[in-house]
């Protein structure tokens, strides 16, 4: 139950969450990955959709994802 409703507001909210990131100016181009994500993780957050902590995950993934991209 803890799970879904963590999840619940993305369903409730969907066309909110979805306009919320349409109206993010990101970056095009592949290079601009991760901070795109970061941008809308930390848009999400502002708006309820996601609790602070969920942006130390972010980086920490982000991180990791960047050492095996490097260990290739």
């Amino acid at each position: 139950m803890n799970d879904f409703q963590k999840e619940l507001n993305g369903y409730l909210r969907n066309e909110e969450f979805m306009k919320i990131l349409l109206a993010l100016e990101l970056n095009l181009g592949e290079e601009y990955m991760s901070e795109n994500l970061y941008k809308c993780y930390e848009r999400l957050i502002k708006e309820g959709f996601f609790e602070v902590n969920e942006l130390k995950l972010l980086e920490e993934w982000l991180k990791d994802i960047q050492e095996l991209s490097l260990n290739r």
